[in-house]
């Protein structure tokens, strides 16, 4: 088309789209649907209005309500880990035992930190604690023969 990479041209659309759908709307427009709830309007009737959906006024005034907030929720965030009041006790596993597996973790968590975790759970928190590191003799056999040139 024109020349046009189309791939490139969706890819940037796309993410576009991405964009602006993903964003809260604005506090203004917050503060407006609630000043139009009177009694006598509708979810409807203030969403035709204002140009937004029936959902997000219910849920606006609704979250305003009950909790006399406008603002909006915090959206992702950080999510505290399980495991993370519990970092003394695994680097003490790590100091007894170098060649500890993951699946022991798992398994000395259950019985003695009483916390039932999935083998992924501790990977990804060993991994964001730097806790992780590979043996040498896994890094040689994973590793491609290297050719020799023939100066």
């Amino acid at each position: 088309m024109y020349g046009l990479d189309t791939d490139k041209v969706f890819d940037i659309r796309f993410k576009i789209w991405v964009y602006k759908s993903m964003r809260s709307y604005s506090q203004d427009l917050r503060d407006r649907v609630i000043g139009l709830d009177d009694g006598k309007n509708t979810f409807r009737d203030i969403a035709k209005r204002l140009g937004v959906g029936k959902t997000f006024v219910a849920s606006c005034l609704n979250r305003f309500r009950l909790e006399k907030v406008s603002t909006s929720k915090r959206q992702g965030g950080y999510k505290v880990s399980k495991l993370s009041e519990h970092r003394s006790a695994i680097k003490a596993w790590i100091r007894e035992d170098k060649n500890i597996t993951i699946d022991d973790m798992v398994s000395k968590a259950k019985e003695e930190l009483g916390i039932k975790i999935g083998r992924m759970t501790i990977w990804d928190w060993l991994d964001k604690n730097k806790l992780t590191f590979k043996k040498n003799s896994a890094r040689q056999r994973a590793r491609q023969a290297r050719r020799t040139s023939k100066a």
